[in-house]
């Protein structure tokens, strides 16, 4: 049994940090200012939030940390980190994290949060895909600049950047009922692979495309690729930037996140659509109508009621 609970002291933002270090392979020593506790305690002061999962015993295994935002006048609540221990992945404990944040930020009235997250991280693109519904018009390249720490140390920083409107039909349908992760037939495919020796190699790249929806198949080890075969991994960042850059541009999306079983493997495929506004502007809140819909900054004094799951 997890519960989900706000994060209010010291002794649990430290917490936090530890997890941080142990996720990210850091050493701890110097790598206490990665997030400083101060920031936790400012966040949780002035209207953001940090929200912790507890096991059976109390002990904080997962938390998730965002705070109040704007982009032209409209708030929304921006996710920068959450972090689960590796021996707690694959048992919902990020979705139900991402939920938690979700009826918290609605409780605050911002019906939107956004978040950002490297594009070929295949673990990461299920989750925030076709787990809980987000979507990304919007690619950056090198968002941060080469990383410092961890896995990312002195590797370039692509990212994707997704909105998630919290309250409109997909994502609603996300929240309630597990979503199929098949491939959709017929599609063109953006990007060639070919099959050296067991490796995935990215081939010709098409960005010629005109047709409403069209998939870009992506490695599902891309942290592995990093480790052991840097050259490969590098022709998938060229390959991927030049197909998001470009499709993007001309006003596409990525809607959604698929896998492929095939040949005793399997395939990550991104979704690509250009009339993706039709997945979320039927709800009453979708893009337009966070504006109307946007509150003031939350009362740092209400929280959600406790969740277990």
């Amino acid at each position: 049994m997890f519960t989900i609970q706000p994060v209010t002291t010291e002794e649990g933002f430290r917490r936090c940090q530890d997890i941080l270090i142990e996720v990210w392979d850091l050493e701890k020593e110097g790598q206490r200012n990665i997030i400083p506790t101060r920031i936790f305690k400012l966040s949780y002061r002035y209207g953001g939030v940090v929200l912790a999962t507890h096991d059976s015993e109390g002990k904080i295994i997962g938390f998730a940390w965002a705070f109040p935002a704007l982009d032209e006048g409209n708030l929304f609540l921006f996710s920068d980190t959450l972090a689960v221990l590796p021996q707690y992945r694959d048992k919902g404990v990020g979705a139900q994290l991402k939920f938690a944040q979700r009826r918290w930020s609605l409780l605050h009235k911002m019906p939107m949060i956004r978040w950002t997250f490297d594009p070929l991280e295949a673990r990461n693109s299920f989750l925030n895909i076709t787990r809980l519904g987000g979507l990304s018009c919007e690619f950056e390249r090198n968002m941060y600049g080469l990383g410092l720490t961890g896995p990312n140390k002195g590797l370039e920083t692509d990212r994707f950047v997704i909105d998630w409107y919290l309250d409109s039909a997909r994502v609603q349908e996300c929240a309630s009922t597990a979503q199929s992760a098949t491939v959709p037939p017929d599609l063109p495919i953006c990007l060639t692979l070919y099959d050296r020796k067991g490796e995935i190699i990215p081939g010709e790249v098409r960005l010629d495309y005109r047709e409403p929806e069209l998939l870009m198949p992506l490695p599902l080890n891309f942290q592995g690729l990093r480790k052991e075969h840097p050259d490969l991994s590098r022709k998938w960042r060229a390959a991927s930037r030049s197909i998001f850059e470009s499709y993007f541009g001309r006003g596409y999306a990525v809607v959604g996140y698929h896998i492929e079983h095939r040949g005793g493997e399997r395939y990550g495929y991104y979704r690509l659509a250009n009339n993706w506004r039709k997945w979320i502007d039927s709800s009453p809140n979708g893009p337009e109508a966070i504006k109307a819909k946007a509150g003031r900054p939350p009362d740092r004094n209400r929280i959600p009621a406790h969740t277990s799951f």
